[in-house]
Order: C-alpha cells, then sequence, then structure tokens
C-alpha cells in the first residue's frame, strides 16, 4: 500500500476555526459576550479588540467616556435596557475621562435597575487611581496592555459576586 503524501503543517499559523463545528469553549471563551471598549489610543484598541474577538466576543468600540455614555444611555432610553455585558474603560481619556464616564453610567442605570460591570483600565496597579475607580463605581480594574487571562479571572471575581 502507497502512504499518501501529506503537505507539511505549519505550526507557527493557527488553525482555522469551524463554525460548523461550534465554538470551541477553551480557545474562545467569550463567545456570546458584547463588550464595550472605550480608548482614546489606536494602538491598545487595536490590541484589545483583537484579544477579546479572537475568543469570541463581539466588540463595540468608543474614543471616550462620553461616547460610552451615549451608547449605554441610548440603550438604556431606546430599549429599557442594555445591550453589553461589561464595559473596558480607560481611565484617562480626552473629552470625559473613564472615571467621569463611570460615574454617569452609574446615575443612568439606577432609574433602569441595571448595572453592567465596567472594568477600569488602567497603567496604575494601586494608590490614589484605585481610590477615583471606586469611588465612580468601577467593578474591577485591570493593567494596560490586556492579557487573556487576567480579563478572564477579572470576568469570573465579577460573576461570583453578582
Amino acid at each position: 500500500m502507497l502512504a499518501s503524501k501529506q503537505e507539511p503543517v505549519d505550526y507557527r499559523r493557527p488553525l482555522p476555526h469551524r463554525e460548523t463545528e461550534g465554538p470551541d469553549k477553551t480557545s474562545r471563551p467569550l463567545v456570546g459576550k458584547k463588550f464595550l471598549v472605550a480608548k482614546d489610543q489606536k494602538a491598545l484598541t487595536h490590541i484589545a479588540m483583537k484579544t477579546l474577538t479572537h475568543r469570541g466576543a463581539t466588540v463595540k468600540l468608543c474614543g471616550n467616556g462620553e461616547e460610552a455614555l451615549d451608547l449605554v444611555r441610548n440603550d438604556l432610553v431606546t430599549h429599557r435596557k442594555h445591550r453589553y455585558d461589561y464595559i473596558l474603560m480607560d481611565c484617562q481619556m480626552l473629552i470625559m475621562d473613564g472615571f467621569e464616564a463611570a460615574r454617569e453610567i452609574r446615575k443612568e442605570e439606577k432609574s433602569y435597575d441595571v448595572h453592567i460591570p465596567i472594568i477600569a483600565l488602567t497603567s496604575h496597579e494601586q494608590g490614589e487611581e484605585t481610590r477615583r475607580m471606586i469611588e465612580a463605581g468601577m467593578d474591577h480594574h485591570l493593567t494596560k496592555t490586556l492579557k487573556l487571562d487576567r480579563l478572564l479571572e477579572t470576568i469570573t471575581s465579577i460573576c461570583f459576586f453578582k
């Protein structure tokens, strides 16, 4: 019997995801989750987008806190509910920073009895900025650049304490 010739496998390239097989929970743990990402730095936004979408999430991007607030407010007013499972909010943005946006989102949510988890994205581990995150009503924080394992740990802890 003759052996069939196989093409060499390039192990540097990821295998294509096959939708017909259904999502693989280990490689795509965020399937079905919707994220609003508020960041004003294009390079970091691109990294966050790739990290989330490659793991199955749906992502809406906005460039500052004011845009994030407008999107959340519009959903609440129009549909009387929110469409995002999580908001990733950069703390330091122009126009409206993440602290102000989180405070305003929390005010809007009270009228509709909802709570969208807000995860702050910051370059500081602790200190004054951490206090400000808590006061603004943010649920958790992650340091930049977004790392998938830390994000999954954070989501798990937020879900546990709901």
